[in-house]
């Protein structure tokens, strides 16, 4: 899986999406398991703080894998492709590249990509480096914040 944290506070979010009509599409999958910043319910608040902050949010999405255009172009129609500016994907970077390849719109992605692993047995997210012979092994909260990265919803 792959293993993510957002770069950036929630308020150069709201800021970044000033005078946009926005679209909040969030991922499932690993983001969601990342400290729950994917996934429905991590998109939903979301989509509510902006609103209330006085973002035009016009709706909210989430797609099973984001990384699998199929999945992705099945969410969208013509009608609503046009109803919004920009999509702010809770996703990894490569989802939100394959959002902005099937939808054609702009992405703000607020995501990185600290690198890929495992759900320990306590659905603790862990980053794998180096090889297979010589594994390294880190808990991914301590890799994000060496990042500079937070594992965590915005709001």
């Amino acid at each position: 899986m792959i293993i993510a944290g957002r770069n950036r506070d929630y308020k150069e979010l709201s800021e970044s999406l000033s005078r946009k009509r926005v679209l909040v599409l969030a991922c499932n999958t690993c983001v969601k398991l990342c400290g729950g910043l994917g996934g429905a319910d991590a998109a939903e608040r979301l989509s509510d703080k902006l609103s209330k902050d006085g973002i035009d949010v016009t709706g909210t999405m989430v797609v099973s894998a984001s990384c699998i255009g199929s999945r992705v172009r099945e969410k969208f129609d013509p009608e609503m492709l046009a109803s919004f500016d920009v999509i702010l994907s809770l996703t990894c970077p490569l989802g939100a590249s394959c959002v902005a390849a099937v939808s054609g719109k702009d992405i703000c992605n607020p995501v990185e990509t600290i690198g890929i692993g495992y759900l320990d047995e306590d659905g603790t997210p862990i980053v794998v480096s180096g090889s297979c012979d010589y594994p390294e092994e880190e808990p991914a909260f301590e890799a994000a914040k060496e990042a500079g990265l937070k594992m965590s919803p915005f709001v």
